[in-house]
Parts: structure tokens; C-alpha cells; sequence
């Protein structure tokens, strides 16, 4: 990223749409934060910092949100965190039928105990929740019928009359 040519860098997030020329920019001004602050952002010098110190050095990012952060946390700097941002609470809301899809702290107390503290778990769990996020069971119309979470799940299981907004599966 540091060496990305502006077109490949344009070509890269033309997919975005209208609103690609914000994407780049928000990408070169991460770019020219972490260039600054390298020393204290290196994932080898976060791990030894322990999770506060992480958590104090991302912060110097200002394009990162609390979600990001945390997920810098858990890939970049091994910590085990669980960073829940919207994404991950729509799927965890509705698997345990949750009316406030954006509850993080129902989300975080239900996943927590589940994944124990074992680093790898953690990582597995974000990765698969955001897809399962952004393909299945997404914000505008769940693909309910082909979800492969859909037999413990109390949102494909409550009728249409039931669910917040009346959504159908």
C-alpha cells in the first residue's frame, strides 16, 4: 500500500462505486498515519505493548473505528479480543433472538464464553460471522432458506408476523 500506484490503487476499490474516491482517500490518509506512527504500530511491538498498549497505538488511526481496532487486535497483534462491530451482532442477534440487532454487549456475552479464550477460535469465529454477514444473513432480505445456521436459528424460526420490521426468511 505504501508503493501503490493511484491508478492500481483506484482500480482496486473502483468496485465502491460513488463512493470510491472516499474509499481511496481514507486509505491514503491510514497509509500516511501508519507511515507516521510505525514504530509504535509494528504488530510485533503491539503484542509486546499487551492488549491496553495495542488498543493506545491503534488509536492513533483515526479511520479506524473501535471494530477495526479490535480486529487489528486479534489478527495483526495475536490479542485475544472479540471484536463485534454491526456485522456480527445482526448474525448473533438473530441466531439467539435478540430484538436489538445491534445489542454488541448481548453478542459479546453470548459468544465469549463459547470460544473460551483460545486465540485461533476467536479468529475463526469473526471470520466466519462476517461472511456469513455480509452473504447470508444480511441486513436487507436474510437468505434464510439456504443458511447453514438456519436449524438453531430463532430469526428463520419465528414467523413473518413475529420479527421486528415483519421481515420474511
Amino acid at each position: 500500500m505504501f508503493r501503490a500506484a493511484p491508478n492500481a490503487l483506484i482500480a482496486a476499490v473502483g468496485l465502491a462505486g460513488a463512493h470510491r474516491d472516499d474509499k481511496v482517500e481514507r486509505i491514503r490518509t491510514t497509509v500516511a498515519e501508519f507511515k507516521r506512527f510505525r514504530d509504535r504500530l509494528d504488530s510485533e511491538t503491539m503484542r509486546r505493548a499487551g492488549l491496553l498498549g495495542g488498543a493506545r497505538a491503534l488509536r492513533l488511526l483515526s479511520q479506524f473505528d473501535k471494530p477495526t481496532r479490535a480486529r487489528a487486535l486479534l489478527f495483526a497483534a495475536g490479542q485475544v479480543v472479540l471484536p463485534v462491530d454491526d456485522d456480527v451482532s445482526r448474525v448473533v442477534t438473530r441466531l439467539i433472538g435478540e430484538s436489538n440487532v445491534r445489542n454488541r454487549g448481548v453478542t459479546k456475552r453470548w459468544l465469549a464464553p463459547q470460544l473460551d479464550r483460545d486465540l485461533n477460535a476467536h479468529r475463526d469465529a469473526i471470520i466466519y460471522l462476517r461472511h456469513h454477514a455480509h452473504h447470508t444473513c444480511t441486513a436487507v432480505g436474510p437468505h434464510c432458506p439456504v443458511c447453514p445456521l438456519r436449524p438453531g436459528c430463532a430469526f428463520a424460526g419465528a414467523s413473518s408476523t413475529t420479527r421486528p420490521g415483519g421481515a420474511a426468511p
